[in-house]
């Protein structure tokens, strides 16, 4: 069994609640094999900036030895849905380009740019946060 990987809208209170039987309670779009790393470094590049973890760092939620929370900021996702067309194409084809995600394509990468930014515009509608869930 490999890295699942979800992301899904909620409160930090219900966020911390989120485990692998939460099917049904919450908005949400399972990806698999990304981690929390992944999404700081599309984050650097939708700002154009250089990856650093004292400005690209999703806050963890909750941990145990298999399971990860990590709370998306508002900063990051108030980035998304004002992406033109070409941004999303461009920043698909930089994220590929990373070490982590060398195996990756831009088409592979462009359909969870497009799921980010659905889920921002729900939470931002629900007055909800988008958080990552991974688990081993």
């Amino acid at each position: 069994m490999g890295l699942m990987t979800e992301l899904f809208v909620a409160t930090p209170e219900r966020a911390a609640t989120y485990d692998a039987h939460s099917e049904g309670r919450f908005e949400h779009v399972k990806l698999g094999r990304l981690t929390h790393l992944e999404f700081e470094m599309l984050w650097a590049i939708l700002e154009g900036k250089a990856w650093a973890p004292k400005t690209h760092t999703l806050r963890e939620i909750r941990s145990t030895d298999s399971q990860w929370v990590f709370e998306f900021p508002a900063r990051f996702l108030g980035i998304l849905p004002s992406l033109s067309d070409a941004a999303k194409a461009s920043a698909a084809a930089a994220w590929a380009d990373t070490e982590e995600l060398a195996d990756a394509s831009p088409a592979d990468l462009a359909p969870i740019i497009e799921s980010l930014i659905a889920l921002s515009r729900s939470a931002a509608e629900s007055g909800q946060g988008v958080f990552v869930w991974i688990s081993l």
